[in-house]
Parts: C-alpha cells; structure tokens; sequence
C-alpha cells in the first residue's frame, strides 16, 4: 500500500513539473511580442523612402508642381513637404480674355520709343514697348491693344506687310514716336528692327512695325494660334507690358 502512495505522490509531482511548461510559454509569448517591435523602426524607414521618391518626381519639366508618387499615382495640389522643390512651382493664372484694351494720354508730351522686347517664361510671352520716360505723369501715349485681321498695310506708303502668325494683336499709339523731333537735327529714340523674330518663344512668331507716322506708332504682333492677352502700364522706364497665353 505504501509503495502504491509512492507512486501516486510521484506522478503528482511530475504533473506540476509539466505545468512548468507554462513560463516556457509564457517566454515564447514575449518573444513573439518583441518581433514586431523590432520590426517597427524598419516600417517607420521604409515609409520615410517613399515620401522621398515623391519629392524627387517634381521637377522643372512639371511647371505645375503635379508629380506622380511611388506607385505612379498623381499627386495633384498635395502641398509638398518642407524643402521640396515642388515648393518653388508657382502654377499659371487662369486663361486671359481676348477684350480690346483702350487707355487715353497720360504724360505731358510725345512719348518716345526706346526699345521693343519679347521674353518668355513657362506661363507664356511678354511683349514690352519701353519708352524714355521715367514716369507715367511724362511719358503716357493713349493706346490700343486689338485683336486684328490682316491684310496688314504699313502707314503712309500704304505697302502690304505679311506678317507670319495664325492670328494677330495690334498695337496702336497715339502720341508717341521712334523719333525726337524736338532737337535739331532729330534723334532716333528707337534704333532697332522693323520685324523682331523671336528666339524661343512660346506663341510669339513675329513683332512687326506698320508705322511711325505724325505721332502715331503702329505694331502688330504674330502669334501661333488665338491666345488671350493682357497689359499693363509700368514705370522706371514707361513701359507697356503685354503678356500672352
């Protein structure tokens, strides 16, 4: 009988030393818990990667500031983050109209044309007339800036002009001139060509001079297709900006 209670105190024992499996367990637990917190700064790096795949994305070539991020996808008017170069990308104005602009004497005498000038940025073209006044109160001729039809004709010789474009702007001054008949003898104020070709440009063909008759300039302006244009009057020189597309 003894020998009978022997054995079953020794398998009780043996069954609470299998119950000690259960920090083994437990150990296996914490183990399986530190694996993804491992893992983590790894996801955390892996996400910091992709935000910078889609900074590079957006260059020069894309003057919209629109890249595409790591999976192809646009990222549309995202702001980019801090130090992108997406942040420097200004997007274009709205479509201008195509209205006449009209404006009446503003200076004090003849206008003197100084200089004709087109420049182009990714938005589109300027086109400058520079006088040689230093401010608007001097030198403001009225003007005209008109969507126009050729035949174009050149003022007091009344000589066809063919200018190159698929439509054209004209610009009209009254009370302006290329030519300083104030001094004896007369100075040219405006010394350069008759027809500016531009280099480069977007829309602009051609800027061709019609006329510098009593007063009175004529250019007109040829462009690759219908564009919209606006203008404005600046000062230090007198200028009159036109800028197109």
């Amino acid at each position: 009988m003894v020998a009978i209670v022997a054995v079953a105190v020794l398998a009780a024992c043996n069954g609470d030393s299998g119950g000690g499996g259960s920090p083994s367990g437990s150990g296996s637990s914490t183990a399986s818990t530190e694996r993804p917190d491992a893992g983590s700064p790894g996801s955390s790096t892996a996400d910091a990667s992709t935000s910078g795949e889609t900074d590079a994305t957006i260059d020069a070539d894309d003057p919209e500031g629109a890249g595409t991020d790591a999976t192809g996808s646009s990222t549309g008017s995202s702001a980019p983050a801090s130090g992108s170069t997406g942040a420097t990308q200004r997007p274009c104005p709205p479509a201008r109209g195509r209205d006449d602009a009209i404006g009446v004497v503003g200076g004090t005498g003849i206008a003197l044309l100084a200089d004709v000038t087109v420049e182009s940025d990714t938005c589109g073209d300027v086109v400058t007339f520079v006088f040689d006044g230093a401010t608007l109160a001097e030198q403001q001729p009225a003007f005209r800036v008109s969507v126009a039809e050729p035949p174009f004709t050149t003022d007091g010789e009344g000589r066809q002009v063919e200018v190159s474009g698929a439509s054209w702007i004209a610009v009209h001054f009254e009370g302006a001139s290329g030519v300083d008949l104030s001094v004896d003898p007369f100075v040219e104020t405006y010394t350069g060509p008759d027809e500016i070709v531009p280099d480069g440009s977007r829309y602009v063909t051609t800027v061709q001079e019609l006329g510098d008759f009593e007063a009175t300039l004529n250019w007109v302006i040829g462009l690759d297709a219908q564009r919209g244009f606006s203008v404005a009057w600046l000062e230090n020189p007198v200028r009159l900006q036109i800028t197109i597309g």
